[in-house]
């Protein structure tokens, strides 16, 4: 199976503040495993495996690469996409991405983004990635960070880092080689065969933190 996974994503978010919002914040959780460049590599216990020089095999390495971020229905327009703020001033580092739009949203009015993207898991971490046949698939899509108190608190990936985020609703399709089984949030809703050898999941969730699943050939129900 591919490592990758090749997706878009369609973000519903409301303006919770009473000030109006033009700059939005978005994690990209596995760009931590981009290089050994990343704050994530710099601060944790992979520096002593290799000096940042090293060459490192190319199948370890992971990231969440942005293709096109868009306002739909139009109206609203994005007009710049920035690798921001890092709190520790690391320029090579890409965990946080910062979409500003023509017009800002004002209060409690709806946004919604229609986002291309492409995610490479990483070999053998502890968070997400993959070993052989088996896939676990967390902190995987661009994820938008919480405003709260007049900004965003949406920090990139430290070594000590949590997951902060607001509670959603989940409307996801997973298409997978057909082999394979899957576990997923949330309930089943359909699954579909496609012609190429594929089958398609529906899997939807109301009010939770978080969307991971996890597939493998192995797997049993």
């Amino acid at each position: 199976a591919e490592k990758t996974v090749q997706g878009h994503e369609i973000l519903t978010w409301n303006n919770p503040s009473e000030e109006p919002i033009q700059d939005f914040c978005f994690h990209l959780y596995l760009n931590a495993f981009r290089n050994n460049r990343s704050t994530f590599i710099r601060e944790g216990r992979y520096q002593s495996l290799w000096s940042w020089e090293d060459e490192v095999p190319e199948d370890y390495w992971g990231f969440t690469q942005v293709e096109s971020v868009q306002v739909v229905p139009p109206g609203r327009e994005v007009i710049g996409l920035d690798y921001t703020h890092p709190d520790d001033d690391n320029e090579e580092d890409r965990s946080v991405l910062m979409v500003s739009i023509d017009e800002p949203l004002p209060p409690g009015e709806a946004i919604q983004f229609r986002i291309e993207f492409k995610s490479k898991l990483p070999r053998g971490t502890r968070r997400t990635g993959w070993a052989e046949d088996y896939f676990f698939v967390a902190q995987w899509f661009p994820k938008i960070g919480v405003w709260e108190e007049g900004g965003w608190n949406c920090h990139q990936y430290h070594r000590s880092t949590e997951y902060f985020a607001d509670f959603g609703v989940y409307d996801a399709y997973l298409t997978v080689p057909e082999d394979y089984v899957v576990g997923a949030t949330g309930q089943r809703m359909s699954e579909q065969e496609n012609p190429e050898g594929s089958m398609t999941y529906r899997y939807y969730q109301e009010d939770v933190h978080d969307f991971a699943w996890t597939a493998s050939p192995r797997f049993l129900e």
